[in-house]
């Protein structure tokens, strides 16, 4: 016959027994465990972005006087270069064109391509002015003028009589490919005509991919057509601005 005394030391011994089982799990379980480590070292090369003009000049045989231009001091021995000033001539007849020839380097890390560029603006003044016309207001005063007689043009300033017919192009001297133009940009063509203005591939040598360059070349006219009428001809010296030209370079 089984006794309280048996029950409690069979109870005793199953309490015993499944410790020793959960015990054994437990350190059976510790002992396989590995931590996988990954140490090293990494450097972070310097990078730059710096699209900058690097190089400009006059090309005197283009009919405007241009001794005012022998030199384009903005550029000098230094990068970083974004603006260009000093371009100056001197026109004596109409259909003179001045011409400066422009090149655009990328001396960093990025490759870049041309996205837009916006024209310039173009005012004038003559001494019969007090401030500097726009071409604008310029052109609707040649207008009014010209829808009457001839005679008219003597009411006009000679600001006003002229800056009507300032133009300009910018145009590619070395032929690339473009993103848009599968055929490719010929040297010679004018950003106008180009479809979105994006004209340069960042995988072509001519491209502006990293330590490459562009060469450009920028004509101002004054009556490229020479439709100024002789009554409308200037009677004093007239000063012209051509100013905010802006070429934007964005990362390719």
């Amino acid at each position: 016959m089984e006794t309280k005394e048996n029950k409690y030391q069979i109870i005793l011994l199953g309490t015993v027994i499944i410790c020793a089982i959960f015990t054994f799990v437990t350190i059976a379980w510790a002992a396989f465990s590995t931590t996988l480590k990954i140490s090293g070292t990494a450097t972070i090369k310097a990078q730059t972005w710096n699209v900058y003009w690097s190089a400009a000049s006059v090309d005197s045989s283009s009919g405007a006087t241009t001794s005012l231009n022998t030199t384009i001091d903005s550029i000098g021995t230094a990068t970083n270069i974004i603006s260009l000033t000093q371009l100056k001539a001197d026109y004596n007849t109409p259909g003179q064109k001045a011409v400066y020839n422009v090149t655009a380097s990328n001396g960093g890390t990025f490759n870049a391509k041309l996205t837009n560029f916006t024209a310039p603006t173009i005012s004038c003044k003559s001494a019969s002015d007090a401030a500097y016309v726009t071409q604008a207001d310029a052109t609707t005063a040649f207008n009014a003028a010209a829808a009457l007689t001839p005679a008219n043009y003597s009411g006009l300033t000679s600001a006003q009589k002229v800056c009507k017919f300032i133009t300009y192009e910018l145009k590619v001297k070395n032929a690339f490919t473009s993103t848009t133009n599968s055929s490719g940009i010929a040297a010679g063509t004018t950003f106008s005509t180009l479809t979105n203005n994006l004209v340069l591939d960042k995988a072509t040598s001519t491209g502006l991919a990293t330590g490459g360059s562009i060469d450009l070349e920028l004509i101002v006219y004054f009556d490229k057509n020479q439709e100024l009428p002789a009554e409308a001809l200037p009677t004093e010296d007239v000063s012209v601005k051509f100013e905010t030209f802006e070429a934007k370079f964005d990362q390719a």
